[in-house]
């Protein structure tokens, strides 16, 4: 009895350390800052890159992710700064940003942006006045704050408004299942299967779901916004092959998540899979 009492404690002191020792890691470990892209390099130098100097963010926490080795030297090359790190990922955003997670250690915590993000914005007034959004006062504080309520909350993905529109957005965090864009999002990184993603250019509703099924919660901070261009030339394809595949996976949305959202039309054809907010699981985190 006193051996197993003591087989006990050995176990407890054991993952307590571990769980010490993974919050060092995370803690100890800074954000890092990950942009997917193709075909793009003078655009990603004269918007997002830009961005991100404006808020001094260090050029060694900045990770592009180039579709194959070609890509990178082109990279380098128009960019010419080497505290960039230029990573030589795989081409198609869905397996890119797999490759993202796969590349960084499990407990890192990662910002994904978009490699034509020309301001961040922030709605200061609770008037809606639908005019143009100043820019967010401070992007560390921001994300590192972003960060500190997944850990309250136990999640493992924020975002921001999908659109940059102060008519619609309002001072209040969600933790229920709203729309997450791909955009621009930081997660907590993890390996499990259950997170790879398919289904582009829809993967960030994907993502979205497959969150908040595995962990009851996703944060959106809803008077944070981003100012982009959604159907730039370069990237994943051009807009008619987006909006075919935007209708196959929003109708198999549709079909494999009964309840959690459903397929909208807009007036110009696009497809949509918009989601449920009011949707809860027994185990969710409001």
């Amino acid at each position: 009895m006193e051996n197993w009492k003591n087989l006990v404690e050995i176990f407890r002191i054991a993952t307590f350390f571990s769980y010490l020792f993974y919050v060092v890691r995370m803690y100890m470990t800074p954000i890092v800052f990950a942009i997917p892209s193709y075909q793009r390099a003078d655009i990603i130098k004269q918007k997002t890159l830009a961005t991100l100097n404006y808020y001094d963010i260090p050029k060694t926490h900045i990770y592009i992710f180039c579709a194959n080795k070609r890509e990178k030297l082109a990279y380098q090359y128009a960019i010419n700064n080497q505290e960039y790190h230029y990573v030589t990922g795989v081409l198609g955003i869905q397996n890119q940003r797999n490759f993202i997670k796969k590349f960084f250690a499990e407990g890192q915590r990662i910002v994904c942006i978009d490699d034509d993000i020309s301001n961040i914005t922030e709605k200061k007034s609770t008037d809606k006045t639908e005019g143009k959004l100043p820019d967010l006062d401070c992007l560390k504080t921001f994300v590192s704050s972003a960060f500190e309520e997944l850990e309250l909350c136990n999640g493992y993905l924020w975002g921001v408004y999908p659109v940059d529109n102060d008519f619609y957005m309002k001072h209040e965090i969600t933790y229920d299942l709203r729309f997450i864009i791909g955009c621009f999002y930081g997660i907590i990184n993890r390996h499990d299967t259950d997170l790879i993603l398919s289904h582009a250019p829809k993967e960030d509703v994907m993502q979205t779901i497959q969150h908040y099924m595995k962990d009851g919660v996703v944060v959106r901070y809803n008077w944070i916004g981003v100012r982009t261009n959604f159907f730039g030339k370069g990237g994943i394809g051009n807009r008619q092959s987006r909006e075919e595949n935007a209708k196959k996976a929003s109708l198999h949305f549709d079909d494999k998540y009964p309840g959690l959202g459903s397929v909208f039309v807009r007036k110009d054809g696009r497809h949509e899979f918009r989601l449920n907010f009011r949707h809860r699981f027994n185990f969710a985190t409001t």
